[in-house]
Protein backbone atom coordinates (compact mmCIF):
# COMPACT_ATOMS: atom_id res chain seq x y z
CA UNK A 1 0.00 0.00 0.00
CA UNK A 2 1.20 3.24 -0.91
CA UNK A 3 0.51 7.23 -1.30
CA UNK A 4 0.95 9.11 -3.86
CA UNK A 5 1.96 12.84 -3.86
CA UNK A 6 -2.14 13.90 -4.98
CA UNK A 7 -3.27 11.99 -2.33
CA UNK A 8 -4.80 9.36 -3.54
CA UNK A 9 -3.21 5.41 -2.53
CA UNK A 10 -2.12 2.63 -4.27
CA UNK A 11 -1.81 -1.11 -3.39
CA UNK A 12 -0.53 -4.24 -4.93
CA UNK A 13 -1.47 -8.05 -4.94
CA UNK A 14 -4.65 -8.10 -3.40
CA UNK A 15 -7.47 -7.36 -6.11
CA UNK A 16 -10.19 -6.25 -3.19
CA UNK A 17 -7.80 -3.96 -1.31
CA UNK A 18 -6.43 -2.43 -4.20
CA UNK A 19 -10.26 -1.53 -5.66
CA UNK A 20 -11.06 -0.42 -2.29
CA UNK A 21 -8.41 2.27 -1.44
CA UNK A 22 -8.46 3.04 -5.43
CA UNK A 23 -11.15 4.92 -4.65
CA UNK A 24 -9.21 7.15 -1.80
CA UNK A 25 -8.55 10.90 -2.69
CA UNK A 26 -6.77 13.43 -0.49
CA UNK A 27 -5.13 11.46 1.78
CA UNK A 28 -2.29 12.64 4.04
CA UNK A 29 -1.75 9.62 5.74
CA UNK A 30 -1.90 5.52 5.71
CA UNK A 31 -1.17 3.19 8.40
CA UNK A 32 -1.01 -1.14 7.41
CA UNK A 33 -1.15 -2.99 9.69
CA UNK A 34 -2.63 -6.76 10.73
CA UNK A 35 -6.35 -6.53 9.99
CA UNK A 36 -6.24 -3.61 7.49
CA UNK A 37 -5.55 -0.40 6.37
CA UNK A 38 -6.49 3.24 7.74
CA UNK A 39 -5.85 6.35 5.90
CA UNK A 40 -6.60 9.73 7.82
CA UNK A 41 -7.80 12.82 4.84
CA UNK A 42 -6.90 16.17 5.02
CA UNK A 43 -10.49 17.12 6.44
CA UNK A 44 -9.74 14.93 9.02
CA UNK A 45 -12.05 12.62 8.81
CA UNK A 46 -11.09 8.24 8.63
CA UNK A 47 -11.07 5.49 5.88
CA UNK A 48 -10.48 2.34 6.72
CA UNK A 49 -10.72 -1.39 4.68
CA UNK A 50 -11.72 -3.17 7.68
CA UNK A 51 -15.88 -4.13 7.23
CA UNK A 52 -16.91 -3.25 10.65
CA UNK A 53 -14.45 -0.74 11.76
CA UNK A 54 -16.83 2.43 12.18
CA UNK A 55 -14.90 5.46 11.93
CA UNK A 56 -17.47 7.44 10.43
CA UNK A 57 -17.81 9.42 14.20
CA UNK A 58 -13.96 10.31 13.93
CA UNK A 59 -13.12 13.77 13.00
CA UNK A 60 -10.96 16.59 13.15
CA UNK A 61 -7.96 13.86 13.04
CA UNK A 62 -4.69 14.53 12.33
CA UNK A 63 -2.70 11.37 12.54
CA UNK A 64 -3.47 7.78 13.87
CA UNK A 65 -1.56 5.22 15.50
CA UNK A 66 -1.68 1.39 15.62
CA UNK A 67 -1.04 -1.74 17.06
CA UNK A 68 -2.87 -4.94 16.17
CA UNK A 69 -6.30 -3.87 16.79
CA UNK A 70 -5.78 -0.80 18.56
CA UNK A 71 -6.14 2.36 17.18
CA UNK A 72 -5.83 5.79 18.52
CA UNK A 73 -6.38 8.92 16.47
CA UNK A 74 -5.13 11.92 17.68
CA UNK A 75 -7.11 14.87 17.04
CA UNK A 76 -6.16 18.41 15.58
CA UNK A 77 -6.51 20.03 18.81
CA UNK A 78 -4.78 17.41 21.00
CA UNK A 79 -7.79 15.33 22.33
CA UNK A 80 -8.00 11.65 20.91
CA UNK A 81 -10.41 8.86 20.25
CA UNK A 82 -9.39 5.14 20.37
CA UNK A 83 -11.39 2.27 18.62
CA UNK A 84 -10.33 -1.26 20.85
CA UNK A 85 -10.04 -1.96 24.49
CA UNK A 86 -7.19 0.93 25.36
CA UNK A 87 -8.90 3.28 27.79
CA UNK A 88 -7.72 6.82 26.64
CA UNK A 89 -10.99 9.09 27.81
CA UNK A 90 -8.41 10.91 30.23
CA UNK A 91 -5.95 12.02 28.20
CA UNK A 92 -5.94 15.67 26.95
CA UNK A 93 -3.27 17.96 25.01
CA UNK A 94 -1.28 15.15 23.34
CA UNK A 95 0.99 15.84 20.63
CA UNK A 96 2.54 12.91 19.81
CA UNK A 97 1.60 8.80 20.69
CA UNK A 98 3.19 5.29 20.07
CA UNK A 99 2.72 2.02 20.79
CA UNK A 100 4.70 -1.25 22.16
CA UNK A 101 4.27 -4.96 22.77
CA UNK A 102 3.00 -5.97 26.81
CA UNK A 103 2.12 -9.19 27.61
CA UNK A 104 0.75 -10.59 24.47
CA UNK A 105 -1.13 -7.01 24.13
CA UNK A 106 -0.76 -3.54 23.51
CA UNK A 107 0.19 -0.47 25.20
CA UNK A 108 0.17 3.11 24.35
CA UNK A 109 1.90 6.28 25.73
CA UNK A 110 1.22 9.64 24.77
CA UNK A 111 3.05 12.35 25.03
CA UNK A 112 0.99 15.67 26.27
CA UNK A 113 2.47 19.34 25.09
CA UNK A 114 3.23 19.94 28.14
CA UNK A 115 6.27 17.67 28.38
CA UNK A 116 4.20 14.77 30.85
CA UNK A 117 3.53 11.50 29.74
CA UNK A 118 -0.12 9.58 29.62
CA UNK A 119 -0.22 5.34 29.53
CA UNK A 120 -2.74 3.11 28.31
CA UNK A 121 -2.58 -1.12 28.64
CA UNK A 122 -5.14 -3.24 27.57
CA UNK A 123 -6.52 -4.37 30.82
CA UNK A 124 -8.44 -7.60 29.93
CA UNK A 125 -5.11 -10.05 30.51
CA UNK A 126 -5.74 -9.21 34.35
CA UNK A 127 -4.60 -8.32 37.67
CA UNK A 128 -0.83 -8.38 36.43
CA UNK A 129 -0.91 -6.03 33.65
CA UNK A 130 -2.49 -3.30 36.27
CA UNK A 131 0.30 -3.97 38.34
CA UNK A 132 2.60 -3.30 35.53
CA UNK A 133 1.10 -0.33 34.57
CA UNK A 134 0.86 0.97 38.13
CA UNK A 135 4.60 0.54 38.03
CA UNK A 136 5.32 2.14 34.59
CA UNK A 137 3.22 5.00 35.66
CA UNK A 138 5.33 5.81 38.87
CA UNK A 139 8.20 5.79 36.65
CA UNK A 140 6.54 8.18 34.33
CA UNK A 141 5.61 10.63 36.68
CA UNK A 142 8.95 11.40 37.39
CA UNK A 143 9.78 12.49 33.71
CA UNK A 144 9.82 15.78 32.73
CA UNK A 145 10.08 18.19 29.92
CA UNK A 146 9.89 15.33 27.54
CA UNK A 147 10.03 16.06 23.31
CA UNK A 148 10.16 12.82 21.86
CA UNK A 149 9.34 9.47 22.93
CA UNK A 150 9.18 5.50 21.56
CA UNK A 151 7.69 2.49 23.34
CA UNK A 152 8.98 -1.50 22.87
CA UNK A 153 8.38 -4.56 24.75
CA UNK A 154 6.79 -3.19 28.15
CA UNK A 155 9.07 -0.02 28.55
CA UNK A 156 9.76 3.21 26.60
CA UNK A 157 11.71 6.48 26.45
CA UNK A 158 11.60 9.85 26.26
CA UNK A 159 13.80 12.64 25.15
CA UNK A 160 14.10 15.85 27.41
CA UNK A 161 14.50 18.73 25.77
CA UNK A 162 17.70 19.18 26.80
CA UNK A 163 18.52 16.04 24.84
CA UNK A 164 18.39 13.48 27.95
CA UNK A 165 17.28 9.71 27.42
CA UNK A 166 14.37 8.95 30.19
CA UNK A 167 13.58 5.50 30.40
CA UNK A 168 10.81 3.26 32.42
CA UNK A 169 10.22 -0.23 31.94
CA UNK A 170 8.97 -3.04 33.53
CA UNK A 171 9.52 -3.93 37.19
CA UNK A 172 12.25 -6.27 37.88
CA UNK A 173 10.02 -8.36 39.53
CA UNK A 174 7.35 -8.37 37.01
CA UNK A 175 7.35 -11.70 35.43
CA UNK A 176 7.22 -11.37 31.15
CA UNK A 177 5.81 -14.99 30.94
CA UNK A 178 3.15 -14.27 33.66
CA UNK A 179 1.50 -11.51 32.05
CA UNK A 180 2.26 -12.58 28.29
CA UNK A 181 0.50 -16.02 29.37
Amino acid sequence: VGLRKDGTVVAVGDAKLEACVAQWTSVKQIVYYNWGVLAVRYDGTVLSTKNGADFASWTNIAKVYCCDEEVIGLKNNGDVVAHGCLDVSSWYDICDIDFGPFGGAAFAVGLRKDGMIMLAADMSRGEHIADALDSLWEQAQKMRNLVSISACHGRFLGVTKDGEVKSASLPRWCNYEQIHN
